[in-house]
């Protein structure tokens, strides 16, 4: 059976009636659940492997706890180790009412590293897992609302969920074989019974093209700005250029200015130097230049053309030009 299915029980359904707007409620079979993450799995995690932080988070009555309260150092090989889980320190906060976070287990946890490949194959984002250990008649985090869309499915014990759905509240008892997907922002809560409990949520993060769009932008466009208190031009200089350069020619392309500062005056060309003259400044003559032409070539140096010319002829003959 394949991950979408196992979690949702009809996936057309699911996908047409409460993917990224509603919440759903799922009845799996508990063994097929309990087989992803059991408690003995979570023990084992706990007490047989150099689990370290922050694969480990322990909170306590809302509250994140330090690390410190759970965690111890070792040496291996003659390398010191930090942040080396220390079960017996967790299993005293798990009895005195903490709850225990096992944060990325897709990254090293076989059964839960497949399920997520198969549902970011199914629904094309990007997902994680979790689990939460919660000792009887406690509450890990008050109500609260994820940046995600998120799966919910119990394996061990039960839990009382308060779910709010728009104006509605959903009171839904989480027990072995309960699977729940929330949409992103949807506000929950949920508090243990007479039973300690273990659930998975697996986190789906969803990538739209407007999200793609502003983390390529960030990462690939220039940014320009002023500098700490200085202030924007209040007019604009217009300047007029000789119809070719000191040397009769005007300034190749390998002397148009080049300057990457992202200062807003360095920015600015240097009037009184042969290589600050405009790109129109060196074209032929013979050349005839429309608008958005001169326009991209002077912008590259720094200036643009002036805004009364509204086709440029003889591009040499007409340099004037705007200083940014």
């Amino acid at each position: 059976m394949d991950a979408l299915t196992l979690l949702t029980g009809d996936v057309q359904s699911f996908l047409q009636r409460n993917w990224a707007s509603q919440p759903r409620i799922h009845k799996a079979d508990p063994a097929d659940l309990a087989a992803l993450l059991s408690l003995a799995d979570v023990d084992t995690l706990l007490t047989s492997t150099a689990l370290r932080t922050p694969a480990l988070r322990v909170a306590k009555d809302g509250t994140v706890l330090s690390s410190s309260a759970f965690t111890r150092s070792a040496t291996l090989a003659g390398e010191p180790l930090t942040g080396l889980v220390d079960a017996r320190k967790v299993i005293a906060l798990f009895d005195s009412g903490a709850t225990l976070v096992l944060q990325g287990l897709h990254h090293y946890w076989e059964p839960l590293t497949q399920l997520v490949r198969d549902l970011e194959f199914a629904l094309g984002h990007p997902c994680q897992a979790n689990a939460y250990l919660t000792p009887p008649g406690s509450q890990g985090f008050a109500l609260h609302s994820d940046t995600h869309d998120v799966f919910v499915f119990q394996t061990y014990g039960s839990k009382q969920w308060e779910v709010h759905d728009k104006d509605t509240q959903l009171d839904v008892l989480m027990e072995p074989g309960t699977c729940m997907y929330l949409p992103t922002g949807t506000p929950h809560a949920a508090r243990t019974q007479s039973t300690a409990s273990l659930h998975v949520t697996v986190g789906v993060n969803q990538y739209s093209w407007r999200s793609s769009w502003n983390a390529w932008s960030a990462a690939s466009l220039p940014t320009r700005r002023m500098p700490t208190g200085s202030r924007p031009a209040t007019r604009r200089t217009r300047r007029h250029w000789p119809a070719s350069s000191p040397t009769g020619s005007g300034p190749s392309p390998s002397h148009w200015p080049t300057s990457t500062s992202t200062s807003w005056q360095a920015a600015r060309p240097n009037v009184s130097s042969p290589a600050a003259t405009p790109p129109c400044a060196g074209a032929s003559s013979t050349v005839s230049w429309s608008q958005a032409s001169m326009t991209t070539l002077c912008s590259t140096a720094g200036w643009a053309p002036s805004a009364s010319s509204r086709r440029l002829v003889n591009a040499c003959a007409c340099c004037w030009g705007i200083a940014r």
